[in-house]
């Protein structure tokens, strides 16, 4: 298996293990609910995948730019530093997700998954920059 395919797996990895984060979250609320009526359940799941949809966008677009980049980059080096990106994203959503679990404020799933991906940008973005510049590097010219 190549780095290139190794990074899409990852990526996809990491948006699918947000997206499972957020259902079992929303699923979670809902049981915590006391009696709601079947209509209300209905349009609360509803809501809640608008939610998600818009949600998804705001925490997943570090993992979209770096799929960009993986796309355009030749060089091993480069395919490195972006799965390096990758893992670091991750653990950083598992963090931030665990603080959710703990933190009793109802607004949390939204304000986590709105800020997680911007709160990346002080390390992603040089990582992306160094692996965009390294993107055609073969270790034997000069940089």
């Amino acid at each position: 298996m190549n780095l290139q395919k190794l990074n899409m797996w990852s990526i996809g990895f990491s948006i699918l293990l947000q997206a499972v984060s957020f259902i079992a979250y929303m699923l979670l609320s809902f049981t915590l609910q006391s009696k709601i009526s079947i209509f209300v359940f209905f349009m609360l799941i509803i809501l809640s995948a608008v939610l998600f949809v818009f949600l998804i966008l705001h925490s997943a677009f570090p993992l979209i730019i770096s799929m960009i980049i993986v796309r355009k980059a030749k060089s091993n080096i480069s395919q490195i530093i972006l799965l390096a990106a990758t893992f670091l994203y991750t653990i950083w959503f598992i963090y931030a997700v665990y603080w959710i679990l703990i933190d009793p404020d109802p607004q949390a799933l939204v304000t986590t998954f709105l800020m997680v991906g911007f709160l990346s940008l002080p390390v992603m973005l040089p990582l992306w920059l160094i692996s965009y510049w390294l993107r055609h590097y073969n270790g034997s010219k000069k940089l």
